[in-house]
């Protein structure tokens, strides 16, 4: 592999703070601690200005954690909400922590994180309910919180990307309007292992193939099929969902689940932005600070949302 600037000294600080098993082996609550310590370990400051609080989404009598990131000034914000990524078992608000506070203070929006109900305790469709029900809360009683109901866009990271896709089938058929915008960074999408990526990257670093099939049999242990809120690249109707922006590494072994679902929107006549970096590995917006071309792809991400949500 022939890594992009920055990606090798990346990956050796990743292993000297976890290990050279990375955060994928163990039992879930093993793999979450590794996954929580090599971000606490990584972790940058919080950008000059920003305003960073936790709050909670009700939701039966139980409450759904999020952390609210603001630029300090008055008046409703255009607002993304955050899905993050962990294969569906690992992630909390911690671990994303510094991508998300970054999006908040470069693109100049709220942004707010949700930790959803996490796998094997919680399969699907746990995880994705959680999400609408913060979505529904952002469009009603977020305006207390300064959120734009008008102006609000869904985005999410590896398994948190199976979320924006399948939350957009749930919004869709509930039919609540106006999502502005959906991101997919590196995203899980479909659980076919028989793709050219998923061959050439079987042992990338920070995610393999084996670690897919175990955190999609965690998640997804059955599943209709035929539920394009369950695969959504599945779904026979793509049309009426929100304009996207999908972004993909070389030595990814997801990078064709990204690949194949842009070509899926744009052909159902969704505006759809897929972008393929060369050189870069799962996760590689967390390398941004080592690596110029990481970085570059943060800029254009931090332009995207501005340019969809002002």
């Amino acid at each position: 592999m022939k890594f992009a600037e920055g990606i090798s000294e990346y990956i050796d600080a990743a292993v000297s703070a976890v290990g050279p098993s990375g955060t994928k082996t163990g039992t879930p609550e093993e793999r979450r601690l590794r996954f929580e310590n090599y971000a606490a370990a990584s972790r940058p400051p919080y950008p000059d200005g920003l305003v960073v609080r936790n709050w909670y989404v009700q939701d039966q009598g139980r409450e759904i954690p999020i952390r609210i990131y603001r630029p300090a000034v008055e008046g409703p914000l255009p607002t993304l909400l955050y899905f993050h990524g962990g294969g569906w078992v690992m992630g909390s608000l911690d671990t994303h922590d510094g991508l998300t506070a970054g999006i908040a203070h470069a693109a100049g929006v709220q942004v707010i994180a949700v930790h959803y109900r996490r796998a094997p305790e919680n399969p699907h469709p746990a995880a994705v309910i959680d999400c609408f029900r913060v979505l529904d809360w952002a469009r009603g009683e977020g305006r207390l919180h300064g959120v734009d109901p008008e102006r609000i866009g869904i985005a999410g990271d590896s398994a948190g990307g199976h979320l924006v896709a399948s939350l957009t089938q749930m919004v869709k058929r509930e039919g609540v309007p106006g999502l502005r915008y959906q991101i997919m960074l590196y995203p899980a999408i479909d659980p076919d292992f028989s793709t050219r990526s998923y061959e050439e990257n079987a042992h990338s670093p920070f995610l393999t193939t084996e670690d897919m099939r175990y955190y999609w049999s965690q998640y997804m242990p059955g599943g209709d099929e035929s539920d394009p809120v369950s695969y959504p690249a599945r779904a026979e109707d793509l049309t009426g969902l929100p304009p996207a922006l999908i972004m993909n590494a070389q030595y990814d072994p997801l990078r064709d689940d990204g690949i194949n679902y842009g070509r899926k929107l744009s052909a159902a006549g969704i505006p759809a932005e897929v972008r393929t970096v060369d050189g870069m590995i799962h996760g590689f917006l967390r390398a941004r600070f080592v690596s110029r071309p990481a970085m570059q792809e943060f800029d254009v991400l931090c332009e995207r949302i501005r340019a969809h949500l002002s």
